[in-house]
């Protein structure tokens, strides 16, 4: 509206520019004096009667005036000011547009994030429950990607600023702190997505290395048992079952560790309870025969593995708990922002 009234505005001034110019041209254009008998006081017509004209000679005298025409050098000078007036307008209108749109953008894409960041919350809850329990194995872990907020690096910060200046009535320097304000809450939120990942990742490695040397360990042991065997069958000159030690470490063999030797789908937890605290008990007895100790040396190195995922797997539950306090923290950080905003 306010720029249709400008253009309105600028076509009269030129109508009536243009109006002062024809008529300053009128009053620099040529007189008409006529000699002895006819006088003129206007300068743009003159007017002669029939009757005058007869038997008379008429001598017509051109002057012309000397006034100045001051009006036809400011008219382009003014026009051009107001050409210039214009477009700064319509440029303002333009950034307050952009400036608008920017600023509500802003504020839609911090609506949206309220949402995710307590669903994650609610993920992070489902897996720490499901990751807590004594049993080996890794349960799925969700990730809402929208906490990334790659979209944020997408809007331009100098125009939020002003929207923020221009909707809050904020001054610059306040403008710029809640800015910063804003800022930092988005980097919070992706630093604490991003922390997930990692800590997730480095529980898969440091679990998948322990995993690792258990098996190797376990095959070592079963290697170590079967030479034990050969040593005691030498010894009684027979089968050494005949052997109490022998019969005792067999059975535990034969129990817990042959049916899963295909697969390798061990428990660590039923390994520690139902196989390693017994086998211990068993060497304990046999302490003084030498043969044994080497089955006892790699039996301890198994368990270090076992207490390794452990760890892990305590350690994973630290850093979630943390991360849930974190965006719990966040959503309270986020509801202070919005309403500021609004």
């Amino acid at each position: 509206m306010t720029s249709k009234i400008l253009t309105i505005f600028f076509l009269l001034a030129s109508t009536i520019a243009f109006s002062q110019t024809d008529k300053a041209k009128k009053d620099s254009a040529t007189k008409l004096v006529l000699a002895d008998t006819v006088k003129a006081n206007k300068s743009d017509t003159i007017y002669i009667t029939k009757d005058r004209l007869v038997d008379k000679e008429l001598r017509i005298v051109l002057e012309e005036t000397n006034r100045p025409d001051y009006f036809k050098y400011i008219l382009p000078i003014l026009t051009l000011l107001l050409g210039i007036g214009i477009n700064k307008y319509l440029d303002y209108l333009k950034d307050r547009k952009q400036i608008k749109k920017t600023g509500e953008r802003w504020k839609a894409e911090l609506t949206s994030l309220e949402m995710p960041i307590t669903k994650q919350i609610q993920y992070l809850e489902d897996f720490l429950a499901e990751h807590n329990k004594e049993v080996f194995g890794v349960p799925k872990l969700s990730i809402v990607t929208s906490l990334d907020c790659e979209v944020f690096s997408s809007l331009g910060k100098t125009d939020f600023i002003k929207f923020i200046q221009s909707s809050l009535s904020k001054d610059y320097k306040d403008s710029v702190i809640f800015s910063s304000k804003v800022s930092s809450f988005i980097s919070i939120v992706k630093s604490n997505t991003e922390n997930v990942r990692l800590k997730f990742n480095e529980y898969l490695d440091g679990t998948s290395s322990h995993t690792t040397k258990l098996s190797l360990g376990l095959q070592e042991l079963l290697i170590e048992f079967a030479d034990f065997g050969v040593k005691i069958e030498k010894e009684v000159n027979g089968d050494p079952i005949q052997h109490p030690g022998y019969a005792g470490l067999l059975e535990l063999f034969d129990n817990e560790i042959a049916p899963k030797l295909q697969t390798g789908d061990y428990d660590i937890y039923e390994l520690e309870k139902k196989f390693f605290l017994p086998l211990f008990n068993l060497l304990g007895h046999m302490r003084l025969d030498d043969r044994t100790k080497k089955m006892a040396d790699i039996a301890s190195g198994c368990m270090s593995s076992i207490k390794g995922i452990k760890m892990e797997k305590k350690y994973l539950s630290e850093n979630i708990t943390t991360l849930i306090s974190h965006y719990k923290d966040d959503v309270k950080d986020l509801n202070e922002i919005l309403t500021e905003l609004n």
